[in-house]
């Protein structure tokens, strides 16, 4: 599982066939969201990766993809949780 931090959504419908589920994640900022992307193996995901983290949207903005590894997500109701708490663990290895 992905989480992508920082991407334009047109480019995950290439990857469609490998992607199992999407969740979009958005906070009270403007334009400030995240992707979780389940693909359907970690091929899929690995060359997902590979092709976009830290690469250039496009060569007018200098803003890039921002990809990392997923181990594990819970959601929790807002009222359960407060945004400065909200945790999210991400595998390292």
């Amino acid at each position: 599982m992905l989480c992508v931090i920082c991407i334009l959504i047109d480019r995950l419908p290439r990857y469609s066939h490998n992607i199992e589920y999407m969740k979009i994640i958005k906070d009270h900022s403007p334009n400030n969201y995240m992707v979780i992307v389940k693909f359907r193996s970690q091929k899929g995901a690995d060359e997902f990766y590979t092709n976009y983290n830290n690469t250039q949207f496009n060569t007018i903005e200098p803003d890039v993809c921002h990809l990392v590894y997923v181990a594990r997500v819970d959601f929790l109701k807002a009222s359960e949780v407060s945004a400065e708490s909200a945790i999210v663990e991400t595998n390292l290895s």
